[in-house]
Order: structure tokens, then sequence, then C-alpha cells
């Protein structure tokens, strides 16, 4: 009868969480995303090598295959955790994971600020007022009315890199979230006695 009751308040073998398909869900999407990424990177780098004077082009390249390469070893880290298998086995993956969603939450929270306090134009038009308001300003600061121009487009754009930290940031902590809980779940696997001492009737 005991074992029957241990069986009962257990989950059902096969049975996900919310947490878990939620960590499937988003990191086979990632990793499908990564995998597109590192082919088109590996694509374009065979493609400028045969071509001279490319270096621009090389590096987005180098670049691209770099970040396609990091993200898919977060996927699959979060793959390989959000999987039916021991705890154990489980936060192995899932504590590297959770570290580097951390630093990674860590950094928007900063980009987020950042691109808070240079919203104000007064901000943006001082620092380039002490760069270029000088006897022998730098070739990039232009005229005025081009220094007016970046401070307009540098307004818009910070508007709208702020709207999608804050979307990044809040996506990443669903993560932490959904990570924590897996990581924190105590499933085990049932062995065969004892799925067969839960469905032993009760005397």
């Amino acid at each position: 009868p005991q074992a029957s009751n241990s069986g009962r308040n257990s989950r059902p073998f096969g049975r996900m969480t919310c947490s878990e398909c939620w960590l499937r869900l988003t990191n086979f999407t990632l990793l499908t995303a990564s995998l597109a990424i590192v082919v088109v990177a590996i694509l374009s780098l065979a493609h400028y090598s045969k071509l001279s004077g490319t270096i621009e082009y090389t590096s987005t390249s180098e670049a691209m295959l770099v970040g396609g390469l990091f993200t898919l070893s977060l996927g699959i880290c979060g793959c390989c955790g959000g999987m039916k298998v021991a705890p154990e086995r489980r936060r192995k993956y899932l504590f590297p994971y959770f570290l580097i969603l951390t630093v990674l939450f860590g950094l928007l929270v900063a980009v987020g600020a950042y691109a808070y306090a240079m919203q104000d134009a007064t901000v943006i038009a001082g620092f380039l007022a002490a760069k270029c308001d000088v006897t022998d300003p730098p070739e990039w600061c232009g005229t005025k009315e081009e220094r007016q121009e970046v401070i307009d487009a540098i307004n818009t754009n910070m508007g709208t890199i702020l709207w999608s930290v804050v979307v990044a940031a809040i996506f990443l902590f669903l993560q932490l979230t959904a990570t924590f809980l897996v990581a924190s779940d105590h499933w085990r696997p049932p062995t065969e006695m004892s799925q067969s001492l839960a469905t032993w009737p009760n005397p």
C-alpha cells in the first residue's frame, strides 16, 4: 500500500511539465536558427575566400560563425537539460545553461539602462559637442546639420533598441525561471519494479 501511494503521488512516466515543454520548444527553435546561421557563415567564408579585398565581409562571416556556434552549444545544453533523464545528469547540462543566461540577462539590463539614458537628445548632443566643437574637430564630426541628423537617428534607434531589450529580457527571465524549475525537479525515470508496485491493487 505504501508503494502504491508513492506511485500515485509521483509524476506519471512520459508526462512533461510546462517548464520542460517551454525549454524544449525554445531550444529546438534556437538549434534550428543556429544551424542556419552556421551554414550561411560557412558558405559565405567559402565564397569570399576565393575573392580578394573582402576582409570586411570575411570578418562579418567569421563573427556569424562564432555566434552561431555559441548559440548552437547553448541550444544543445538546453535541449539535453529538458530531456527525461536523471536529475544529476540533467543538472550537468542546465548549470552552464543557467549561468550563461544569467550573464546575458545582466548584459541586457546594462544595455537597456544605457539605451534609456541615451534616449535624451541633450545627452547625445552634449557628447557630440564635446567631441566636435573644438578647434580641430575629427573628420567624422561633419557639419552641424549632419550631426543633428545623427542625433535624430540615434534617438529613433535607441527607442527601438530599448523596446527590443525589454522583450528579450522578459524572454530570458522566462527561460531562467523554466530552467530553475526543471533543474529543481526530482523526477526520476521509474524502474520496472516501481511501475509494477505503483499499479499493485490496494488490499
